[in-house]
């Protein structure tokens, strides 16, 4: 049994496993709704800054700090569900843990957690990884962007047709004829 579950494989096939996309991207919708909910819920009216329950929660002592840690740590491990590499999710735990020492500074973490959102950053490293699985291709990160995280850029192009491939052995598909 695999620790990888968003997978079809039969056993009596000798290749690797059709990876479900369709489940990767519920999961990335689920982390994505957690994430604008705790990093970008509201917006600061007259300004163009926008804040989460994350920063609102922080006042509270203890439960304030505990609860929003929590959600973002069921965030990486939707990551790690969808396969997302090592490296991804150590940066992510990073994140996570830099978002908690700046939130455990009593009102100075909290109003630096609006300026500061780890879960978003998490989402892009999810995105990535995503858009990587089902088109095969990775843009190599500059410099800047390997150390504060990637900017969301919209497609040049529209992207090819999404689809799940399943693998099945040429056999099976002749007897069902």
């Amino acid at each position: 049994m695999s620790w990888v579950t968003n997978i079809r494989y039969d056993s009596s096939m000798n290749e690797l496993p059709a990876i479900d996309h369709q489940l990767n991207r519920q999961r990335l919708a689920l982390a994505r709704n957690l994430a604008k909910m705790l990093d970008s819920a509201f917006t600061i009216p007259g300004t163009n800054q926008r804040f989460g329950l994350d920063s609102i929660l922080g006042f509270a002592p203890i439960v304030g700090d505990i609860l929003p840690i929590g959600v973002s740590l069921y965030i990486v491990y939707l990551a790690q569900r969808m396969g997302v590499p090592r490296k991804d999710i150590y940066r992510m735990l990073a994140n996570v843990g830099m978002d908690a020492a700046i939130g455990a500074v009593p009102l100075a973490g909290d109003i630096m957690d609006i300026f500061f959102k780890a879960n978003l950053k998490n989402l892009a490293l999810m995105e990535r990884h995503l858009e990587y699985q089902e088109f095969g291709r990775l843009p190599k990160p500059t410099l800047l962007e390997g150390l504060f995280g990637r900017r969301r850029r919209r497609p040049s192009s529209v992207p090819p047709q999404r689809q799940t491939i399943d693998i099945v052995p040429e056999h099976r598909l002749k007897d069902k004829s």
